[in-house]
């Protein structure tokens, strides 16, 4: 208990911290970690005798009354999610959790990417948000695309030790192009594209580079292929290890 109390004071912890010493209570809940040493080597690490005795990675959502209504698990102690990660996996977020944001325009196509964090830790998860919205009577074309045109593609500037999950834009809608006999599909309204990110290493500060490649369209001009650029700024933090 007074090792409990301690790490509450240090770190500002103001709930309830539980205590289960021996990991009695998730043994018999089934929530012990017997697979700690193979998520140690996966990591290139080995395993210390005072990391054992403790439940698999993983998040309880409890409601008002203590009942759970959520729940996951991580396949390392050592992959988390941030908590503003975790508040938006729970709760949903917008524009209005930003801590950091960057927005640009190219050919009335407006670019705006966000974070709910403002600095990151070693192998933490986070989320990035890349909108893009084109004025009316504006559209972007999408994948499949005929020769000779630029589909939406969204990338992140490579960072060592940055690990980006799968950027999955929506299904883009028919378009029809009156003058030209090409199929089309694309984007004619505002898309939220949402982007898991980790920075596996201790780089500082970093600014997250973000590229949007894109064509924009309307009635009468279409533009040739442009790249909107923005940058996000991470302060650094380092894990908490007591």
């Amino acid at each position: 208990m007074s090792v409990l109390a301690a790490f509450a004071e240090r770190w500002g912890i103001t709930y309830r911290l539980l205590s289960d010493e021996g990991s009695h209570a998730i043994r018999s809940l089934g929530l012990y970690n017997e697979h700690l040493a193979e998520q140690a080597a996966a990591h290139g690490v080995q395993a210390r005798e005072h990391h054992y005795g403790v439940p698999y990675p993983g998040t309880f959502v409890l409601d008002e009354a203590g009942v759970i209504v959520d729940k996951w698990f991580e396949q390392s102690y050592r992959v988390r999610p941030s908590g503003a990660v975790t508040l938006e996996k729970v709760v949903g977020a917008g524009p209005a959790q930003a801590k950091v944001s960057a927005q640009s325009e190219a050919n009335g196509i407006a670019a705006r990417a966000w974070l709910a964090d403002d600095s990151y830790r070693p192998y933490q998860q986070l989320l990035l948000h890349v909108v893009i919205e084109p004025a009316p009577g504006v559209h972007v074309y999408g994948d499949p695309i005929p020769d000779g045109y630029q589909a939406l593609r969204i990338e992140i500037q490579s960072l060592e030790g940055l690990v980006v999950g799968p950027i999955e834009l929506p299904t883009p809608a028919t378009l029809v192009v009156p003058g030209l006999d090409d199929s089309f599909v694309g984007y004619e309204r505002a898309i939220d594209v949402t982007i898991p990110f980790s920075i596996n290493g201790r780089l500082g500060p970093v600014a997250l580079g973000v590229s949007i490649v894109l064509q924009a369209c309307d009635d009468t001009v279409c533009y040739p292929p442009a790249e909107i650029r923005l940058a996000l700024p991470l302060d650094a933090e380092e894990n908490i290890r007591d």
